[in-house]
């Protein structure tokens, strides 16, 4: 009954408020005959000025309560259901107006729909959709301040000018635009302290994020430090202990920068289970996205073949012959001849894994497993010279034929943390054996990138017995700054390797995707 009981009076407000102004009158008539007595203008003012002032505070409480509960709602169909209805009990259909023609009475309210659908729509994770209707509020704020001869509403229209600006910061800096949010938000760090505690948890809010995802840790770590003292006093106050995860999510974030990997899991799985925001949990499920589904490295898939090296001599006597097989694998690992296919050669070490939209802290290479090659792991490829068919770890091959022998380098370090990989150098293992199933690998490795050595294998299989020919200098790297390619020693065929890079064959490579390079060199099967 007391729950029916407030939803209908927040749901009238309106008259909510003018009832209980004119019970404060009621109450202020039956001593207004004493204050007139003492001074008649007192009396004037208590009779008229007090009431219509009490009348405008208790509108103004009681829509910004209606406006609390919008923000509490599941869902933005949720949430315009219950606009449509306050629209009904305002008599104007103010959302199908314009915003030029809406009439002045109506601009306050449709200013507030707007900024609580905004918050709304941050609240799910919907950052874009947030900027377009904390744009409309703000604009509709400056025709409140300009246009209506009310004290009040001008005040309201100040409040939710500098809270569009504050939270288009955040949605800013969520969708990557920190130039913009850093734009936004700076006019209120010259009076942070003076600001609210609520508002001034949001400025810590957005530098936090401006910094993470600038990469300065450091500074990332002090707005922090500011952000979590003042989210968890509001927690207390408020009775919300679902604020603190607001908190936890960048102190998850920047254990992960840090490579506190484990630590970063635990932070962000708690984001996970208990936020109540949806755009929490989205930003938690993408940053967890660095590991295996067990929580820890994941498994090597292939053994380490340092073995299959031996002197350094010029290509193709590398190596030992690989032992023949007497059947045929199809790609796929199906099987063919009626045999038992020989086991994949597979990639390793095992490795923390990432996926391409995250944030990551550290200089490794082919770790991302949804990058526009598809898993990085799988770096070794092959196809036939000529055709348009799809790289390939596994390629049936034919006496004569010509094929490609492709190995992707992508240092995986976030680009805007300037982490750049040392002394990278790039092999091949490109057996000089006779068999049905011959197995080549490929090997990057680089003095400071984790795990310093990588490999991935691909297979060439045929009916016949057949060898590799190395074709003499085809051996190529391209980068965005080598287009068309530059040339690479035969020390690409030692267990050293040749030494490559982006700009130049020094041993850098920035991280990003933009830096990432192709090693190509060409075979022919005899």
């Amino acid at each position: 009954m007391k729950r029916k009981l407030i939803n209908y009076l927040v749901e009238f407000y309106w008259a909510a408020g003018g009832i209980l102004a004119l019970a404060v009158l009621y109450l202020l008539s039956r001593y207004v005959d004493d204050v007139r007595e003492v001074n008649p203008a007192l009396g004037a003012i208590v009779i008229v000025v007090i009431p219509f002032i009490l009348d405008k505070a208790i509108k103004f409480t009681l829509n910004n309560w209606y406006i609390f509960k919008l923000q509490k709602t599941s869902s933005i169909a949720d949430i315009q259901e219950r606009i449509r209805a306050q629209e009904s009990l305002l008599k104007a259909n103010i959302l199908d107006q314009s915003d030029e023609v809406i009439p002045k009475r109506m601009i306050k309210s449709k200013m507030m729909i707007y900024y609580t659908v905004a918050l709304l729509c941050i609240n799910v994770g919907d950052y874009k959709n947030a900027l377009n209707h904390l744009e409309r509020a703000a604009a509709l704020s400056v025709r409140v301040k300009s246009g209506v001869d009310d004290l009040l509403a001008e005040g309201t229209a100040l409040g939710v000018g500098n809270k569009c600006a504050m939270w288009e910061a955040v949605s800013l800096s969520a969708l990557g635009e920190i130039d913009s949010a850093q734009r936004k938000i700076e006019p209120f760090m010259s009076r942070v302290h003076k600001l609210k505690q609520t508002d001034r948890a949001t400025v810590w809010l957005v530098q936090t994020e401006i910094a993470t995802r600038s990469g300065d840790i450091a500074k990332a770590r002090e707005y922090h430090s500011k952000l979590d003292a003042d989210i968890w006093e509001l927690a207390e106050k408020f009775k919300r202990p679902d604020l603190v995860y607001d908190s936890m999510l960048f102190d998850g974030i920047l254990d992960k920068m840090e490579g506190n990997f484990d630590s970063a899991r635990q932070k962000l799985e708690s984001v996970l289970k208990n936020t109540t925001s949806e755009g929490n949990r989205i930003r938690a499920t993408r940053e967890l996205n660095f590991s295996d589904e067990a929580g820890g490295r994941v498994q090597n898939q292939g053994p380490m073949p340092d073995s299959v090296f031996g002197n350094p001599v010029n290509p193709p006597n590398i190596v030992t012959a690989v032992e023949n097989r007497s059947t045929v694998p199809a790609p796929g690992g199906h099987e063919a001849n009626g045999g038992t296919a020989a086991p994949m050669p597979g990639w390793g070490p095992g490795r923390n894994i990432f996926s391409a939209d995250a944030m990551i802290p550290l200089i490794t290479f082919n770790s991302i497993t949804n990058s526009p090659i598809g898993d990085e792991r799988n770096f070794c490829n092959i196809r036939e010279s000529g055709a348009q068919s799809q790289w390939s770890p596994c390629v049936e091959v034919f006496p004569g034929k010509e094929y490609h022998i492709r190995i992707y380098i992508h240092n995986n370090a976030t680009h805007n943390l300037a982490l750049v990989a040392e002394n990278v150098r790039a092999s091949i293992h490109l057996p000089a054996a006779t068999g049905k199933i011959i197995d080549i690998h490929g090997f990057i490795d680089s003095t400071n990138a984790t795990p310093n050595r990588i490999w991935s294998g691909a297979r060439m299989y045929s009916g016949q017995d057949f060898n590799i020919i190395y074709m003499p200098n085809s051996a190529h790297l391209m980068t965005k700054h080598y287009p068309k390619g530059v040339a690479i020693p035969d020390s690409v065929f030692t267990r050293q390797g040749a030494l490559i890079g982006y700009e130049r064959l020094d041993g850098q490579i920035p991280g990003g995707f933009q830096y990432a390079a192709y090693l190509f060199i060409t075979v022919r099967i005899s």
